[in-house]
């Protein structure tokens, strides 16, 4: 009767390791991006609720309240993002050690799409050139895509947009206005 070796600690070790950070990487990645579509699902019910405040002719202070709600919300979606960004962060550190250390510690290059040798690594890696209009470090990282930039940019501009809405309808809206509950009265 054969016997099964005994099993490696050291490897055993390692795949625990690498299984712990990409249940934790994989987990927070994707909370990131439900957090992101539940955000857009949100300001779209803040927005009908704002326009049907409109259209019902509603008190002005219904609809101002309205928007400062949904502007102070859409900064702290950008801080729950941000939480979520550096847990994930926190993962990606340890993989890249072991991606380092055990998983591409043979050093193989390989070709990248643009035809330059890179380390086989992927989190190792550094992310592809884009266009050269791209010089400021967050015009590079919408170019690229980037979560980390693009997701609080879009919850401040959503944040920007409820809460210029506030304050235009606080400062121009007159609650007798006959046309529509947007008309803007321009001659007394």
């Amino acid at each position: 009767m054969v016997s099964e070796p005994a099993p490696d600690p050291k490897l055993e070790l390692q795949k625990l390791r690498f299984d712990y950070a990409w249940k934790w990487f994989s987990f927070h990645a994707e909370q990131r991006v439900k957090m992101f579509n539940f955000m857009l699902l949100v300001f779209g019910v803040f927005a009908a609720g704002l326009l049907n405040a409109l259209d019902k002719n509603l008190p002005k202070a219904v609809a101002v309240v309205l928007s400062f709600f949904a502007a102070i919300l859409a900064v702290l979606f950008s801080q729950l993002d941000r939480r979520n960004r550096d847990l994930v962060w926190l993962a990606e550190d340890v993989l890249k050690q072991l991606e380092r250390d055990f998983i591409f510690a043979d050093g193989k290059m390989i070709k990248d799409s643009f035809g330059r040798d890179v380390p086989a690594s992927i989190l190792g890696r550094r992310d592809p050139p884009i266009w050269s209009w791209a010089t400021s470090h967050i015009v590079e990282s919408i170019g690229l895509g980037r979560h980390r930039v693009i997701l609080p940019l879009i919850a401040y501009l959503i944040a920007a947009a409820f809460l210029l809405t506030g304050v235009l309808l606080w400062l121009y809206w007159d609650q007798n206005a006959i046309a529509s509950p947007l008309a803007v009265k321009i001659l007394p």
